[in-house]
């Protein structure tokens, strides 16, 4: 049992304090896999581990068996050390121990006693205890870690850009010992296409797969490779072929497509009032994400928001949220009715866009259209397209809903408003989230383990309201779907200042300085990576054709018919 999993049971014994061991065996069952043995249990809830609910205390969670440092002001002064120092120079066992053996001398509180043994093994539970095990010293050994095909093939469609590849990447060996900082190394594009290169080259054997879907993102003609004479093998029976799945990388758009699709959105919506025109987006949010850069957003939890409003921001929809769990345990504490807080609660395993949530979602937008024509912006989701196409065979259209499907974003040509949108709502979110973990830390709590999921959905909602009217017109007005009341016609290709959003933005500055002064943290390199980052981007597999998908009434207006989407 690690120790995360031992907190965890303490937790839960704390929450129910009459229930019995046997019950505690089953939800430990039911939320780790696996039936540990009633002296286990007992052994975990006695005062031995009374350190796990200390807030002070560094827990290193995925240990099995981990006790509290038996110096505390000893290891709090090496690893001061060892964070002011890691960036300028190698600090390997030797150095660790020689500084420790130097601190140890000269704290006061440690003259009338025998100092210890500073072993390896001492330095290794001092790692452990502070998190150090998993880091590579990057600067001074030029360590490249590995990264899945699968990875690199993602991020090369993402950073796609038609250079020229570039000088190889040199990659030295991984030290055993190093202790450095912990950062997250990309691979450049040039490195992909000299495996390409590579196994284009004479005598090769057949490309990686993951080369050659590669040569298929790029529709990159495929060399025929010389190889030697083969003796004659007698051919098999091929099996049939098979639908080829949705590829794993998305489509890339010609600048031409961009422009012709967002024309077409906007003779669309020039029939439209502002107050009709609505746009939908979904988002994913780590809400108990710390703003330090050591923590991985993969490690915290997560919730996928479905946000709707209309052009002139007179009409925010309820929020739908999609969580992991249909009823969580913080619901059941409170006795809350999630539905009752002005939104709408969804969950699946892995908190994702399902097809039957996103059908529920578009019969709930168009019956609250009841009485009105409405246009309904969506992007490129495979999902969306599958809903539509439902929609279609089923012979059951929207009655009061006309769906345009909207370009992906692109830097220069066009920027989609639920962008702006959503990085106003975040910016209000992750304000409200900072304001708790200063009064936390204030009051010598962990933020982290008195959040729940409860505290995210009432923050959710409460930075949804926060987000004005004026914010939503000017997110509009920038993507230029809408006519822009300035005299200046907006230019997607540059920045542009939401209402409201630079003050939440300064806010967030203060709390985070603040914040720096309360504990040991690393920010981000940009304040943006904190309020919005790449990880909560939420795509799926575009496999649609050009020609944007459309749904409509069927007594829906002739003059739209002149646009090619009856």
């Amino acid at each position: 049992m690690t120790n995360g999993q031992r907190k965890a049971l303490r937790d839960r014994a704390r929450l129910t304090p009459h229930g019995r061991q046997k019950d505690l065996c089953s939800w430990f069952l039911e939320r780790f896999g696996h039936t540990p043995s009633q002296g286990t249990i007992s052994d975990s809830l006695s005062a031995k581990y009374d350190w796990l609910d200390d807030p002070n205390v560094n827990i290193n969670y995925d240990a099995v068996k981990l006790r509290p440092s038996s110096w505390p002001d000893l290891e709090e002064a090496l690893i001061t050390w060892y964070r002011q120092n890691e960036g300028t120079m190698n600090i390997n066992y030797s150095v660790l121990a020689e500084q420790a053996a130097r601190l140890w001398h000269e704290m006061e509180q440690y003259r009338d006693q025998n100092p210890p043994q500073f072993s390896n093994g001492w330095i290794d539970g001092f790692k452990r205890r502070h998190n150090l095990t998993r880091r590579s010293h990057k600067k001074h050994h030029g360590i490249v870690p590995r990264v899945p095909a699968g990875v690199r093939l993602q991020r090369l469609a993402e950073a796609r850009s038609g250079q020229e590849p570039e000088d190889p990447i040199h990659v030295e060996a991984q030290p055993s010992d190093g202790v450095g900082d912990q950062s997250e190394v990309d691979y450049s594009v040039s490195e992909l296409e000299r495996s390409i290169a590579q196994y284009n080259s004479q005598h090769t054997p057949a490309p990686h797969p993951a080369v050659a879907a590669a040569r298929r993102l790029f529709e990159q003609p495929q060399s025929q490779p010389q190889t030697l004479p083969r003796p004659q093998v007698r051919p098999q029976a091929q099996p049939p072929l098979q639908a080829e799945p949705r590829r794993a990388l998305p489509r890339i758009s010609s600048d031409d497509e961009i422009a012709e699709q967002v024309s077409n959105a906007c003779q669309i919506a020039s029939q439209f009032n502002p107050a009709d025109i609505y746009i939908y987006d979904e988002t994913k949010l780590y809400w108990n994400q710390s703003p330090d850069r050591r923590m991985l957003a993969s490690e915290t939890a997560q919730m996928l928001n479905m946000i709707c409003c209309n052009a002139d921001g007179t009409d925010k929809l309820p929020l739908w949220l999609i969580g992991t769990h249909q009823s969580p345990r913080a619901f059941d504490l409170a006795g809350i009715n999630i539905n009752a807080l002005n939104c709408v609660w969804r969950a699946n395993n892995s908190a994702e866009l399902q097809f039957v949530i996103m059908r529920d979602w578009l019969r709930w937008f168009d019956k609250r259209m009841a009485g009105r024509r409405v246009l309904l912006f969506l992007d490129d989701l495979n999902i969306h397209q599958d809903v539509i196409e439902s929609f279609r065979s089923t012979q059951q259209p929207l009655q009061n809903t006309i769906v345009y499907r909207l370009p992906s974003p692109h830097p220069e040509k066009f920027q989609p408003p639920a962008k702006g949108i959503i990085r106003t709502f975040k910016a209000h979110y992750r304000k409200k989230w900072l304001r708790h973990m200063c009064d936390q830390i204030a009051m010598r709590k962990a933020p982290l383990n008195t959040t729940n999921v409860l505290h995210a959905v009432r923050w959710a909602i409460q930075a949804w309201q926060s987000t004005s009217a004026s914010a939503i017109h000017t997110c509009w007005a920038h993507s230029t779907l809408i006519p822009s009341t300035d005299e200046i016609t907006p230019d997607p290709s540059l920045e542009f200042v939401i209402p409201g959003t630079l003050e939440a933005t300064l806010e967030i500055q203060t709390l985070l300085d603040r914040l720096r002064q309360q504990t040991d943290i690393r920010l981000h390199n940009t304040i943006n990576d904190f309020i919005d980052p790449r990880e909560e981007d939420y795509k799926d597999i575009p496999n649609a054709p050009l020609v944007p998908a459309f749904v409509t009434r069927a007594d829906h207006e002739p003059g739209l018919r002149l646009l090619g989407f009856a």
